[in-house]
């Protein structure tokens, strides 16, 4: 009988233990997940900056044309286009007959441009802007100048100041 008692006991624990085995598995099989995506997202809006730019003609004989460039430095973020814009000066068409922009000491004015290039083909304004697309780095551009020869305006030191606008 003893035997028979630990046989029966024996099978006693064996059916708890395979109930308890069935208890976990059915909560197991019980755990659900759900799944959902979660949309994330950013942007970068164009932006540039421009640095002024100076330009010294030097001293002015009216024998000769005189040159002088200076350089524009714009950044703007990665992958924007833009075009720079230079305005007439503070002197547009002051000396007519010589160029679109003037430098002036009081009344007397001296005749000069702005070019987009070295040989003085293209005057750089707002219907020949520069066209950039940037990478993010400072890109510089040169801008030419040039007084024409044959101007006879009294002595003096001659300014003018020109607005360079980014469009983008």
């Amino acid at each position: 009988m003893k035997h028979h008692a630990l046989r029966a006991q024996a099978l006693r624990v064996g059916a708890a233990s395979l109930a308890m085995a069935m208890i976990a598995g059915a909560g197991a099989a019980q755990a659900a997940t759900a799944t959902a995506t979660m949309s994330v997202s950013a942007s970068i809006g164009g932006t540039c900056t421009v640095g002024g730019a100076t330009m010294s003609f030097g001293s002015y004989a009216s024998t000769t044309a005189s040159t002088a460039n200076g350089s524009i430095q714009v950044t703007c973020s990665n992958g924007t286009n833009a075009t720079v814009v230079l305005n007439q000066g503070a002197n547009n068409n002051r000396a007519p007959s010589y160029a679109t922009r003037a430098l002036n000491n009081g009344t007397n004015y001296l005749g000069y441009d702005i070019y987009t290039d070295n040989a003085f083909g293209t005057i750089w304004n707002t219907a020949a802007p520069q066209p950039i697309t940037s990478t993010g780095a400072p890109i510089t551009l040169t801008a030419y100048g040039r007084i024409p020869s044959g101007q006879n305006p009294a002595t003096g030191s001659y300014n003018d100041t020109v607005t360079i606008t980014v469009n983008f």
